[in-house]
């Protein structure tokens, strides 16, 4: 029969004769978790340090080939605190550890609660030779490292370096480094530490650093602009080819007085710190191959501040000024001859350019460029560069109100000031034919005469407009001043300059509100004829402006101002003056009438007329007022009945006031006497516009007979 051999039982190892990992894994295989108590030994790979929150820590160990880990282990051996132990501490050594074996997802491992039965020491290995493993060569300037292997394996590896010839041309770094220094040879020497009688040399070469050129280099930004005061920026360089060799050459000496340039050690790049407003050009070039960049722009613009931030420059810069320009924007708010002040909110800076353009008027936005500075205490800029361009349209500040002298000493020096003042005391004569400015005084307020303010008010742009008003003025006067600028203080004065655009006023008492408009001028007026319309408002101490419209009738007449002018139509118009205050108005109807005559007189009368005659009676009238309308009727009585009764119309020339009665047998308009024998006196009566304006007599005569009738 046969019979199946029996299998041998499972080797789990002893303290004595632990299992190697590669038997600990095959015993694993067949037995998982094991039954028995295993024993493995192997070389620690890694250690974590002591968990104090689950008091234990783990351990790889390895043979070379296989791995195998041991978990959570709490116990070491008799002698070792395991609770000191850090992470990775144990790597290096030999250990035996007991415990359950298993496979947990692809690692084989001692399970939690295995114990680590003792450490073994490898066994020490004498140094008997040395193979030194460092490059043979090393450029100048450049670096490589010492290395070197002691035989046999398992001799312990360290060793110290040493020059023994040749340290002209190299040196150490770091006791494991060699740095060229010059062309030559460098003799180095490998000495084991644990046995100085084990030892090598060998012959490093330094040459020098093959140059490889540059070709092309570029920089980013292409130029650089940056202003005062703003934080550094960078240029970067790009070479190519990127690995170049020849040394890379910065020309910075151009630049020196409006940056700091710090250029790094690699030369790629370089950090700008600007220091003054101007322009340079430097260089970035191959100290062999010449090649890079011959020109690079590197453009400083002033420091960039607001208005308030220039004023306190120019305070801390004093009489002096600036050592450079800066540059601020702010409003005009007042021009003085060829200066001009620039306002931004409570602070100003008075500006003296050799000429100021024609477009810096006050209410514009202009950006200054200038050093600015103090003189006499006073916030301007200074004597140097000057330039200013107008932006735009701006908003012009308010001036501040001031209603003492205190406060005013109180107000920034270069801000527009309204104030009302009293005249305490004025030059004596002419203020205008000595010198080009005059000092009047003046006290603000309720302030003391002690307490009077000097105004200086310059000649140019004041003399037409406020000369004679100022020429006239009378001490105990109260004036507004609006828009003065440039305060000047000093231990015992305050000015203030007048501006070309400030004004100077006497103070006229409070205005009421209207009441009431009462229309005084005509209701009627002539075709043709213009009426100057008139009204008054009440209370008396109201505004009396009006405004005058036609409401009704427009068609009829036109309005310019107060100046109504009828048209050739008759009609009525109604006119309308509306006070200040447009809710107070009257309105009044205005008649348009014909052009009447008010007045005619006869010139030349008595008439005589000739016997048996047909004549015109012509009789000169004088009428006012000229080019009046007329109406005319003529009416000659004859209270002998001697002669023709005569009614009718007569005509008068309205340029010369001729009065015409044709003569005409026929017409009835005619005059004809007949048979007139004797001297007759006829009635002449005129009737003008219906009115009988004028009742004169008529001499008729009776005519020569001659011989021969």
């Amino acid at each position: 029969k046969v019979e199946d051999a029996p299998i041998p039982p499972l080797d789990y190892g002893t303290l004595d004769d632990p299992l190697t990992i590669a038997e600990a894994k095959a015993v694993i295989d067949q037995d998982d978790p094991t039954s028995k108590t295993m024993y493995v030994t192997g070389t620690i790979t890694k250690n974590t340090a002591w968990s104090t929150q689950f008091n234990n820590l783990d351990i790889d160990i390895s043979d070379g080939t296989n791995t195998f880990k041991v978990f959570r282990t709490a116990t070491f051996p008799e002698g070792y605190d395991i609770t000191t132990v850090t992470a990775d501490a144990l790597v290096g050594k030999t250990l035996v550890a007991s415990g359950t074996g298993t496979n947990y997802q692809g690692t084989y491992e001692l399970k939690q609660g295995c114990k680590v039965e003792k450490f073994e020491e490898p066994p020490v290995v004498d140094p008997e030779t040395i193979d030194i493993t460092a490059a043979a060569e090393v450029y100048i300037g450049a670096q490589i490292p010492l290395t070197a292997k002691v035989n046999p394996e398992g001799a312990p590896q360290d060793v110290t370096w040493s020059i023994e010839s040749g340290s002209d041309f190299g040196k150490l770094v770091d006791g494991t480094k060699l740095e060229g220094l010059a062309e030559g040879e460098v003799v180095v020497k490998a000495t084991s530490t644990v046995k100085d009688s084990v030892y090598k040399t060998a012959t490093i070469q330094v040459k020098p650093i093959p140059v490889k050129p540059i070709e092309t280099l570029t920089a980013d930004p292409t130029s650089l602009t940056l202003a005062v005061g703003e934080t550094a920026k960078t240029i970067t360089l790009t070479a190519s080819p990127t690995d170049f060799t020849e040394e890379l050459v910065w020309d910075i000496s151009a630049a020196s007085d409006i940056a700091t340039i710090n250029v790094a050690a690699d030369k790629l790049s370089a950090t700008v710190t600007p220091v003054k407003s101007g322009t340079a050009k430097i260089s970035m070039l191959g100290g062999t191959s010449n090649k890079g960049i011959e020109e690079y722009a590197i453009t400083v613009t002033p420091q960039v501040y607001t208005v308030a931030e220039a004023y306190a420059a120019a305070q801390a810069a004093g009489d002096s000024g600036t050592a450079d320009v800066v540059e601020f924007t702010g409003v005009v708010t007042g021009t003085f001859g060829n200066n001009f002040l620039v306002q931004d909110g409570q602070y100003g800076i008075y500006c003296r350019p050799q000429s100021i353009a024609s477009d810096v008027v006050p209410g514009k936005l202009v950006k200054v460029t200038a050093r600015v500075g103090t003189y006499k205490s006073q916030i301007q800029t200074a004597n140097g560069s000057f330039t200013s361009v107008v932006l735009e349209d701006g908003t012009l500040p308010n001036p501040v109100t001031v209603t003492s002298k205190a406060e005013l000493e109180q107000t920034n020096q270069n801000i527009l000031v309204n104030l009302e003042a009293t005249l305490v005391s004025k030059p004596s004569g002419d203020p205008w034919s000595t010198s080009r400015y005059v000092t009047p005084t003046f006290k603000i307020g309720n302030d003391t005469d002690a307490d009077a303010l000097t105004f200086t008010l310059e000649k140019t742009g004041f003399t037409d407009v406020y000369g004679p008003l100022y020429n006239e003025a009378v001490v105990g006067e109260t004036f507004v001043f609006t828009n003065l600028g440039r305060i000047l203080t000093n231990n015992t004065t305050t000015k203030l300059e007048f501006f070309q655009t400030s004004t100077l006023a006497k103070k006229v008492a409070p205005v009421d509100d209207p009441e009431e408009v009462e229309i005084t001028s005509a209701n009627k007026v002539i075709k043709g004829q213009s009426l100057t319309l008139s009204a008054t408002v009440s209370p008396s101490t109201a505004d009396q402006t009006v405004t005058w419209s036609i409401v009704n009738g427009a068609s009829l007449a036109t309005l310019v101002g107060n100046e109504l002018t009828a048209g050739n139509t008759e009609g009525k118009v109604t006119v309308r003056a509306t006070s200040v205050k447009d809710t107070v108005y009257n309105e009044q109807e205005i008649t348009i009438t014909k052009n009447l005559a008010t007045s005619i007189v006869f010139e030349g009368a008595p008439y005589t007329l000739d016997n048996k005659a047909e004549h015109d009676m012509n009789a000169k009238l004088a009428i006012s007022p000229s080019g009046a309308e007329v109406e005319l009727d003529f009416e000659l009585v004859d209270p002998t009945n001697m002669g023709d009764d005569y009614t009718g119309d007569a005509s008068i020339d309205a340029t010369t006031g001729v009065l015409t009665i044709p003569a005409s047998v026929t017409d009835p308009i005619g005059v004809k006497v007949t048979d007139l024998n004797s001297e007759i006196v006829a009635t002449a009566i005129v009737n003008v516009n219906d009115k009988v304006v004028h009742v004169d007599s008529v001499t008729v005569s009776p005519k020569p007979v001659a011989l021969e009738e």
